[in-house]
């Protein structure tokens, strides 16, 4: 991206749109993301994965992960703090913007760069649901890898920046800078799961010897409106993607993530390693 913006400093557009190679716009999707592109603010398509060819239920919860990230908290994201999250394509620049966003990084997870660095110079970006963009799911190995990189990236982030961000929304009253701080803190969907029924597990066996009930039933009552709330989410926009059978299969998805996580503790990924698809010839 520096080196198509140095190409086209000699001549500069008044609209920068990015699109990766494997990806395609949606009919009217291009026209609409430009026309969302206003105030000097970068505009965000909905980026979604075609249903997997690939039956195997990790893939197709992967996959589904994707849209709740994707669509269903970027559209939380953009009603309660007016921002959206940058996805890497399908993506909007004013020149103005786009001429001083910082490109050359080394940034495993540079769309989330981006954003932050959108948000906290005064110009969040702003998701345009009207327009989408869609590309190939990877197969099972390259999803792994995959997300790999982008969880490891995110968990770094939200490490550096989550509380700092939420602080400095709060004291400056700037709902994006507090949405995209709360964001940062809350784990990937497997994550989330996954420490919540860990901490839900020891209350239970520590239960006989103090008095948690209280922090039982909170935790258990938040872990079930999770639930339900992905539930929905797969009832309303995800049933293509994922099917109900599929679903079963979660917590062999959140077993298979767990050396992710481990791995982010002590062989952390810092190289930008880039994602097969199916169709690809080399």
């Amino acid at each position: 991206m520096d080196f198509g913006r140095a190409h086209l400093a000699e001549r500069p557009p008044q609209t920068v749109v990015i699109l990766d190679a494997d990806c395609r716009f949606q009919p009217h999707g291009l026209e609409r993301l430009v026309a969302g592109v206003r105030r000097g603010r970068p505009a965000q398509a909905v980026y979604l994965l075609d249903k997997a060819e690939s039956t195997s239920p990790l893939v197709q919860i992967s996959n589904f992960a994707f849209l709740v990230k994707n669509l269903v908290r970027n559209r939380a994201l953009m009603r309660l703090g007016g921002c959206a999250l940058l996805t890497g394509t399908g993506m909007a620049f004013p020149w103005a913007t786009f001429a001083r966003a910082p490109l050359a990084t080394a940034d495993i997870v540079e769309d989330l760069g981006l954003t932050l660095c959108m948000i906290r110079g005064g110009t969040p970006p702003i998701l345009i649901d009207r327009a989408q963009v869609r590309s190939t799911a990877a197969s099972t190995r390259d999803t792994a890898a995959q997300r790999t990189r982008w969880e490891h990236g995110f968990l770094a982030k939200a490490l550096r920046y989550g509380p700092a961000l939420l602080w400095s929304g709060v004291r400056s009253r700037k709902r994006s800078e507090v949405a995209l701080g709360l964001h940062l803190l809350v784990p990937p969907l497997a994550l989330l799961f996954l420490l919540s029924g860990a901490t839900l597990l020891t209350l239970l066996l520590v239960h006989p010897y103090g008095d948690v009930a209280a922090q039982t039933l909170a935790l258990g009552l938040s872990l079930t409106i999770a639930s339900l709330a992905t539930l929905l989410a797969r009832w309303q926009v995800g049933s293509e993607l994922v099917s109900i059978s599929a679903l079963l299969s979660v917590p062999f998805y959140i077993a298979w993530k767990m050396p992710l996580y481990v791995r982010f503790l002590i062989a952390r990924e810092t190289r930008w390693i880039r994602t097969g698809r199916g169709n690809d010839t080399n």
